[in-house]
Order: C-alpha cells, then sequence, then structure tokens
C-alpha cells in the first residue's frame, strides 16, 4: 500500500506539519517516553516558599542524539549555537573518514583530529566512530578479501587497534558492521571472532558503547532477520550494547508501514537502536522534506532508538540532493528548516511560570539538559543548570537566595 500524505504550514513552525492518525498515535508516544515531570521549588534565604517568583525553564540540549556525518575533519567558523539547522545537532559521526572500501582513503590521525575538532565546536554528547570491521567483502580492499587466514587475523588486529586508540572524546563504535547478511570474518577466522572483538574493546575502552550494524532494515522490512540475527549472537553470548541500522529510504515513506515496523519489531529488540547514516529524499525539496519528518517523527517516538545520524547536511553528501538540510549559500532548506521546527520547536521546552504559594512550579518538559532561572520579587535572580533524563517519579530542582549582603 502506498500512502501519499500532503503536508501543510504549521501557524508556528517554518516547516509543515502531518496530520493523521498515525501522526496522533506518534505524538502520544512522544509525550509519554521522551517527556519527564519536573518540579522547580524556589525558597528564600530563611527557608520560607517565594510565591511569585518567575521561574525560566531553558531546554540547551536533547537528551535524544541527533547528528550528522562529518565530511571535513574541521568544523566551520562560527558559534554552532547560534546557526540555523547547526543548533540543532549534539552528536557527530565520524564514518566518512574511518570508512574502510579503499585503504587508502582511512587516515588514522584525521580521524582523531575530527574528534578533538568538532567535539570542541559543538561539545557533542556523542560522537561516533562508525563502523570498525565490516562483513562485506564489497566493504573491504580487494587486498584484504584476498589474505589468507594469518594475514587476515593481523589484519582486524590492526583495524580494532587503531580504532580503539582513537580521541577519547570517541565513545560510541560499530564494531562490526553488515552483519545481517554477510560473514566474511567470521568465516575467515571462526565464530569466537566476535567473542574476542567486543570483549577486547569492552576491556580497551570501558563505557564505550559497542554497537553491531545492519543496513537496510526498515525499508526492506527485514526486522525479523535482525531478530534472528541478534538471537544467534545472543546464544553465543557476545556483548552488544546496541543495534545500529543504516538506513536509507527511496520514493516515498510509508509512514503506516514504518510506524509497524519500528512498533512491532524494533521496538521489541530488547536492545537500544540508534538510525545511521540516514538518508531521506524524494522528488522535490518539499518532498524531502515530508518523508524526512515520518521518518524522525516515528523514530521519536519509538522508545528504544537512542538517536539518529543524517548521512551529512549538503546535497552531495547524499545519494538524494533533495535530501539536503544546507544548500550551497549556506542557507536551511526545506528538510533543514523541518529538522529546526521539530527539535529546536515542537519538541522543545523553553517556558516561563509564575511559583505558586508555595514557591513551587511543576512542568513536563522534554528530556535534555535545562538551564533553570528564578528572578524573585525583589529583582533577585538564581540559576542552575540540571540534566533531566526519563523519570517515572518527579525530580526536584531547589532554588535558593543566598544571604542578603
Amino acid at each position: 500500500m502506498l500512502l501519499v500524505i500532503a503536508g501543510v504550514l504549521h501557524p508556528s513552525a517554518v516547516a509543515q506539519v502531518l496530520h493523521g492518525e498515525w501522526v496522533d498515535r506518534s505524538q502520544e508516544a512522544i509525550e509519554d517516553h521522551r517527556r519527564t515531570p519536573v518540579k522547580v521549588v524556589v525558597l528564600d534565604e530563611n527557608d520560607r516558599a517565594v510565591r511569585g517568583a518567575q521561574v525560566r525553564i531553558e531546554q540547551t540540549r536533547h537528551d535524544f542524539v541527533l547528528g550528522f556525518a562529518v565530511v571535513q575533519p574541521q568544523p566551520p567558523e562560527g558559534d554552532a549555537a547560534e546557526r540555523p539547522v547547526w543548533c540543532c545537532f549534539n552528536a557527530v559521526a565520524l564514518d566518512r573518514l574511518t570508512a574502510l572500501r579503499f585503504a587508502a582513503a582511512f587516515d588514522p590521525a584525521e580521524a582523531d583530529t575530527a574528534a578533538r575538532q568538532w567535539g570542541g565546536w559543538l561539545s557533542p554528547i556523542q560522537i561516533s566512530y562508525g563502523p570498525v570491521l565490516s562483513a562485506d567483502a564489497a566493504r573491504l580492499p580487494d587486498a584484504v578479501v584476498q589474505m589468507d587466514a594469518a594475514s587476515f587475523a593481523g589484519f582486524v588486529d590492526e583495524r580494532l587497534g587503531i580504532a580503539l586508540r582513537s580521541d577519547r572524546a570517541v565513545d560510541r563504535f560499530d564494531l562490526y558492521a553488515d552483519a545481517l547478511s554477510h560473514r566474511l570474518p567470521e568465516d575467515r577466522l571462526g565464530d569466537g571472532l566476535l567473542n574476542r572483538l567486543y570483549d577486547t574493546a569492552g576491556a580497551r575502552r570501558p563505557g564505550a558503547t559497542l554497537g553491531l550494524r545492519v543496513s537496510d532494515v526498515l525499508s526492506q522490512n527485514r526486522a525479523r532477520d535482525l531478530r534472528q540475527r541478534l538471537q544467534a549472537l545472543d546464544i553465543r553470548q557476545v556483548p552488544i550494547d546496541e543495534v545500529t541500522i543504516e538506513q536509507a529510504f527511496v520514493g516515498t515513506v510509508n509512514p503506516v508501514g514504518l510506524e509497524r515496523i519500528l512498533r512491532d519489531q524494533i521496538a521489541t529488540l530488547g536492545l537500544p537502536v540508534t538510525i545511521a547514516n540516514l538518508d531521506v529524499g524524494g522528488g522535490s525539496s518539499a518532498a524531502a522534506a515530508i518523508n524526512l519528518e515520518a521518518v524522525l517523527r516515528l523514530a521519536y517516538a519509538t522508545p528504544n532508538i537512542r538517536g539518529v545520524y543524517l548521512a551529512g547536511l549538503y546535497g552531495h553528501e547524499f545519494e538524494e540532493p533533495t535530501s539536503a538540510l544546507i544548500d550551497d549559500a549556506g542557507e536551511p532548506t526545506a528538510c533543514g528548516d523541518l529538522v529546526e521546527a521539530m527539535f529546536r520547536g515542537l519538541w522543545w521546552t523553553d517556558v516561563t511560570r509564575t511559583a505558586d504559594d508555595l514557591g513551587n512550579v511543576v512542568e513536563r518538559v522534554y528530556t535534555g539538559w535545562y538551564r533553570i532561572t528564578a528572578t524573585l520579587p525583589d529583582g533577585r535572580t538564581l540559576t542552575t543548570e540540571v540534566y533531566l533524563p526519563k523519570s517515572d517519579e518527579t525530580p526536584y530542582v531547589v532554588l535558593q537566595a543566598g544571604p542578603r549582603e
């Protein structure tokens, strides 16, 4: 079934907001899974509630990981927080710099430089190294594919060593990629290879996220195949932290079909999921934005999806140029406007409330990092910064005035 949805202009956003029963269901899921309660308590220096204090709850970063694959080791000039589209992102992926399709294309020093440069510029909550070892011969240099078992084992150790020596800013690795339909390293070195990969990485980089990457699970409805592969690896006790789905959508996205796959297959995997190298195009820039909203909305509504990395930002970085978020002049495209409208508008908390008689303000907020400011009736200002993750209980944030000078 092919479902075509027309976009309409939302009165308070710069991009279209879709409508339909699936949109209502997704928004309900987002309200449930991506928002959390918080109570702000304002006290004076004598521990008394401050009635009428003006409390601003200002989000500074999302908890949900929203990133993109970088092409250049160095970021652009200027402040990311002040730039349209760029201000939405809190993560970067080094996939384009660490890819091993061609041996000469990979420069470990360049990847380390990129991690440091982008980490300092964007202040991300996550930097993803990308795939470390591919199971697909087509993604390995011919010389590697033709190696005997002993030489291939040495290549695997070298590749793992390079990745794990990378800059400490890198905290996420897809140790094994293209693992749904291919098994080249396992066939060469035995089933114990994956246990050794993940055990070694866990020992050398404790605390890092160690993922398993697969491709085109969502568009081709191969989620059942993924489940079977994960079950087989679980039996072998391979310590995978997360599943990464590398995904491109061609043509019109069917949101109802995608919703079903995410709800019935992906949400029940029993592991966190990240979507990587996401490429969502369309017949025009407007059509691409409609498709992109459907994918981002449904991903954000799926509780075990931790984040999304786009395949790039500019047209030449995608398979379809209409996927671009920024045009050649540096201005936001329809897709760029869409991302900003959703992640810095619709799914963003920035509110001012008046404290009640008990000095309290209770609010439901999108999970993430916040700056909370209380302005007292006498003009004094109290400020704090907090991280508010998803919680079934209401956390308290206490702002108390110090002694008067």
